[in-house]
């Protein structure tokens, strides 16, 4: 058989897996040993799955997953979310729309320490919207927001989702964390304009909330100021060259864990329940990593990327054109994919058409993660909505929280179209770093 119909046949079988509700890593796994199967042969393929399965979690470089993890958990699990919140809430809740723009900002600042879009989306969802739906906001769109507001810690660092994309592509860790930097602050400053104009054009909708002294708003600050300190030390010792991003995650775990103790206490940080989180998600992750290295191993030797690449090139099209399909084919996939699913499935074929075009990877990495993030708080899927239904109860409607993240979902599209027009937001950092 022509190994690039090999190739075909063995995408099929992946999504005949998928539609069966077989996890992600097992439908790589069993689609990328059959199709090398028939290449190569049966003791190749066990000797692939072998090698493949030994070199992901022996590498010391994907010790960063655990760890961030770790780092993020440790802050969510302790409740210092909720002192983000407040202090947020004191600063912003008197503007326009400022229980909200508290909730979107409080969500960025637990971004730089969580890197987990659904805990963020489950722990404001439990803390702004009860807030925002006592001051009579209304209850779709405060659910929509805190489902948007806890995209950004998939852009923003340390992203797991960004990690991920790293590995799978080979790309510098470090470098597609940092170029989420900027990319991440500014959808969050566009989500917390958007908020205030439609706050003072329906201030039914959105009404102001109460109002802190100056003293009230300095002393919220003595219960976050660690957090954003941490995230300060991981990124600008990334940037400076001080460390790897392993030891970067290291500190960032520790610091997390000291903080979260002198903040809470000991006895609230819940080591123990962090730690068993920590381990369950890493192997998931790694799981699905040995998955995707042996479906990308067999789609390389099939040589179907490569095929696609060409085809895609000489197709007469121009490079944007091609992009634009690119980002239209990861609009359809978000509304019924996970973003993990995204990433580690469509890399193999699409990342070599998008390094055949010119197009830089590490910035192409912050368009996947920003398509990512559109992913999740769009229909039917839209796990981040579904998140904050789970966290809310019966309060509000699921259509109406989907409707509520309507004006969100314009902001990225917005956000989107900025980043692709304006490369160098992504690549700034990135291009200065050591």
């Amino acid at each position: 058989m022509e190994p690039i119909t090999t190739g075909l046949i063995s995408i099929v079988i992946l999504l005949v897996l998928l539609v069966l509700g077989f996890h992600i890593a097992v439908c790589m796994g069993v689609a990328g040993l059959i199709g090398f199967t028939i290449l190569t042969g049966w003791q190749p393929a066990m000797t692939l799955a072998a090698s493949q399965a030994f070199s992901v979690c022996s590498n010391y470089d994907y010790s960063v997953i655990p760890l961030f993890m770790l780092m993020g958990l440790v802050v969510y699990t302790s409740g210092l979310a909720y002192n983000i919140y407040d202090a947020m809430y004191r600063w912003f809740g008197r503007l326009p729309g400022g229980l909200m723009i508290a909730t979107t900002f409080a969500a960025g600042v637990f971004a730089a320490a969580s890197g987990s879009s659904i805990a963020a989306a489950v722990t404001f969802a439990k803390i702004g919207v009860p807030e925002m739906m006592k001051r009579k906001y209304h209850g779709g769109l405060a659910c929509g927001a805190v489902a948007a507001a806890g995209t950004q810690s998939a852009m923003i660092p340390p992203s797991g989702l960004m990690v991920l994309y790293a590995i799978i592509t080979e790309q510098s860790i470090g470098k597609c964390l940092l170029a989420g930097l900027l990319p991440g602050i500014l959808s969050n400053l566009i989500y917390v304009g958007m908020v205030y104009c439609l706050a003072v054009w329906k201030p039914n909708l959105l009404p102001r909330g109460p109002s802190s002294t100056m003293k009230e708003k300095l002393t919220s600050l003595k219960t976050v100021w660690a957090i954003p300190l941490i995230g300060v030390v991981v990124l600008g010792g990334l940037y400076a060259g001080f460390f790897t991003p392993t030891e970067a995650a290291g500190i960032g775990a520790f610091a997390a864990i000291v903080v979260a103790m002198i903040s809470v206490g000991f006895r609230r940080v819940k080591i123990w329940e962090s730690l068993t989180s920590t381990l369950g998600a890493s192997v998931m992750i790694f799981t699905i990593l040995v998955g995707a290295f042996i479906f990308g191993s067999f789609l390389a030797t099939s040589r179907l990327p490569i095929k696609v690449a060409e085809v895609a090139t000489g197709s007469g099209l121009s490079r944007f054109w091609i992009l634009f399909i690119i980002i239209a084919m990861y609009f359809i996939l978000g509304t019924f994919m996970s973003s993990t699913a995204m990433v580690v499935i469509t890399m193999p074929v699409v990342f070599p058409i998008i390094t055949s075009l010119g197009y830089d990877p590490v910035w192409f990495g912050v368009i996947i993660i920003k398509m990512c993030e559109i992913g999740v708080i769009t229909p039917p899927v839209g796990l981040n909505v579904y998140a904050v239904k789970g966290a809310i109860g019966d309060a509000v409607k699921l259509e109406d929280i989907f409707k509520g993240t309507m004006p969100f979902f314009a902001m990225d599209i917005l956000t989107l179209a900025i980043l692709v027009a304006f490369p160098g937001i992504s690549l700034l950092i990135p291009k200065t770093m050591r």
